[in-house]
């Protein structure tokens, strides 16, 4: 009895003795080393590092586009082809300064619905004895020129100005509203107002009056550039710079007249004519008139019946080779120059 006592303690003893050493922190110490062998260091270049962004190094954006035009439109609705411009603004930019301006209302033609009314409060009356836009077409793309266009939402306003002058402007873009969503999150959303507050500090007291907008754009655009330099971003021109086609929409045919009688005589008779590139001096609106008071037909793409390319000035050739290859086998179609084209309609 006394024996099976005393081996009864003994493997209590040696129980508690096994249950301290586990609890012990030499035996995790020895645990986390039979990950590695003695000599072979544990890899912490995976870790990731918390640098706050004033510490990267700062990035002169000052120089990104210091001279620009801003646009901005007010219109009766959202459909470029079906709504019209009732106010039209652009701000002129030197060395990152306003040097100019340029805001118009216009007739548009058709009512102002309320709803559009709301947002940009103007109503009928206010534009009843206003030009129509072709009135300030000329001036229009004199005052834009070949500057840089920016503008918060670009093709919006883009599209409604090209639609009613007749052709696609060939200035080069900047949209505040990708460089937002590049570059930033923000919580409430990014409308012009919620930019310009969030950069600005003030809240937007006349927003969607065309000539403010551009105001606000401005202050956009310029306390973004610093902004991003300070985080160490650096803005290249070449990344925010769209597309420039002289014509990114085809006109209704209704929209022209077409001569009368017969038309056999004419230049361009049962010819098929299809442009691609910029005519010199020639809106596309201008240029499609001219195709069909020679008795031609116009298309805005390469079809099967299209017997006439005219080949107009490209930012790069890349357009030429994209045109040709709208052509189906064997169609025999007929290149010619936007001078050419003027030679055989003059």
């Amino acid at each position: 009895m006394g024996a099976f006592i005393f081996f009864v303690v003994i493997a209590f003893i040696s129980f508690q003795l096994f249950i301290a050493y586990i609890k012990s922190p030499q035996s995790h110490k020895s645990k986390s080393k039979s990950h590695t062998t003695k000599n072979t260091p544990i890899n912490t270049s995976y870790a990731p590092t918390f640098k706050k962004t004033y510490e990267r190094p700062h990035v002169d954006n000052s120089k990104f586009i210091t001279d620009y035009t801003v646009i901005d439109v007010e219109t009766t609705g959202l459909n470029y082809r079906t709504d019209k411009i009732i106010q039209f603004a652009a701000i002129r930019v030197r060395n990152r300064q306003i040097v100019d301006s340029l805001c118009v209302l216009i007739n548009p033609g058709i009512p102002i619905p309320e709803e559009a009314s709301k947002i940009n409060g103007i109503k009928d009356d206010d534009v009843k004895d206003k030009p129509t836009f072709s009135f300030y077409s000329k001036e229009i793309l004199d005052f834009l020129g070949n500057d840089h266009l920016v503008a918060h939402n670009i093709h919006f306003d883009r599209l409604f100005i090209e639609y009613q002058i007749g052709e696609a402007l060939t200035n080069n873009n900047v949209d505040t509203l990708e460089l937002a969503q590049s570059f930033y999150q923000l919580r409430d959303g990014y409308k012009l107002s919620n930019l310009y507050q969030y950069f600005t500090g003030e809240i937007a007291d006349n927003a969607h009056d065309a000539l403010y907008d551009c105001k606000m754009v401005h202050k956009i655009f310029e306390s973004m550039k610093d902004d991003l330099g300070e985080k160490g971003i650096k803005l290249n021109p070449m990344a925010y710079d769209f597309d420039r086609t002289w014509y990114a929409y085809e006109l209704p045919k209704r929209e022209f007249k077409k001569p009368e009688g017969d038309c056999k005589h004419l230049p361009l008779y049962k010819q098929h004519i299809v442009f691609t590139g910029k005519i010199p001096g020639l809106t596309r609106r201008v240029a499609i008139q001219i195709v069909f008071d020679n008795g031609g037909d116009y298309g805005n793409q390469i079809r099967q019946k299209t017997t006439m390319l005219v080949v107009g000035e490209y930012p790069d050739n890349n357009f030429i080779e994209t045109a040709k290859k709208g052509l189906i086998p064997d169609q025999e179609i007929k290149i010619i120059t936007a001078d050419e084209f003027k030679s055989l309609t003059a």
